[in-house]
């Protein structure tokens, strides 16, 4: 049973890079937060919720849209896929879940679980840019979901990340926070205890091909 786990921060590509290197395939159950955001929206504003803040007018004379309002249902969403991967990993699903890994126990958490659901193969890919391009990426991305649903083609509009919740994740140097728990869980006691387990580091600023390091067995393999 194999599962991936997509790591990097806000803006930085994780999607793209997935698509670009053919990671996984329609075998696997895609995990994203962001996706149950999206429906827990819908279902908040079909049962009439939020309807004052959907009528403010932004500088562009246009409403708010929906997705800019993620930050308010971020909590559920977050139980909410904590519960969905339980199940999966339950069923011994092959899964990808993409996320920032921003908060540091999570990595333990995550393998400690797919440990105890006996995963023999899990891949850590993690996706950097540095910061500046990381912020200039999640605007670019807010902007045109907002010019999609200001056009109609997608009413759920672009999902807004302040510039301070990037800056942060850097707040320790051009490496970001993100990176250094990729890092620290593939190299856990934890992660030890799983057959094999891939970190996949992905620099979309060079262009060159991945770094690649894996234990097998718990020892380490260094190479591209």
């Amino acid at each position: 049973m194999r599962r991936d786990n997509f790591r990097g921060t806000p803006g930085a590509g994780k999607s793209t890079a997935l698509r670009e290197r053919h990671l996984v395939d329609t075998s696997y159950r895609y995990l994203d937060a962001d996706i149950v955001k999206d429906e827990l929206l819908r279902r908040a504003i079909a049962d009439g919720h939020y309807a004052d803040l959907l009528s403010t007018t932004l500088a562009d004379t246009h409403p708010i849209a929906p997705r800019e309002l993620a930050a308010l249902v971020h909590a559920e969403s977050t139980e909410v896929i904590d519960d969905v991967r339980e199940v999966c990993l339950q069923r011994r699903e092959n899964v990808v879940i993409e996320g920032t890994l921003q908060w540091g126990p999570l990595g333990d958490i995550l393998m400690a679980q797919l440990s105890e659901h006996d995963y023999t193969d899990v891949r850590i890919v993690d996706v950097e840019v540095p910061a500046p391009i990381a912020q200039e990426q999640a605007v670019r991305r807010w902007w045109e979901g907002r010019l999609r649903g200001i056009s109609g083609q997608d009413r759920m509009g672009g999902r807004f990340t302040p510039p301070a919740a990037i800056t942060r994740l850097y707040e320790n140097g051009p490496v970001s926070r993100c990176a250094a728990h990729a890092r620290a869980a593939f190299e856990s006691s934890l992660a030890a205890a799983i057959t094999q387990v891939t970190l996949i580091h992905i620099d979309r600023r060079l262009g060159a091909e991945p770094l690649v390091s894996r234990r097998v067995e718990g020892k380490l393999v260094e190479g591209r």
